[in-house]
């Protein structure tokens, strides 16, 4: 599954939604990002895939460190 993220320089997650959900037969929203923000659609680890889409914010991060953005679980 794949997930649409914002988030902040620390990898804070300040946004996250479905990419799919922005589209329809009669149209396309797009996501602007505020200023600040950084913003990719990201795959959604093995080891997070249970977790409730509305606890995800709260157990996961962006690691941005390696290049590729990617969620991950942080402790």
């Amino acid at each position: 599954m794949k997930l649409a993220v914002s988030y902040d320089s620390d990898g804070t997650i300040l946004t996250m939604f479905d990419p799919e959900k922005l589209r329809g037969p009669d149209f396309t929203v797009h996501y602007v990002p505020s200023k600040g923000e950084k913003h990719e659609v990201l795959e959604v680890p093995k080891d997070l895939e249970a977790v409730p889409f509305t606890d995800l914010h709260k157990v996961a991060r962006v690691n941005a460190q390696s290049g590729s953005p990617r969620l991950e679980r942080f402790h």
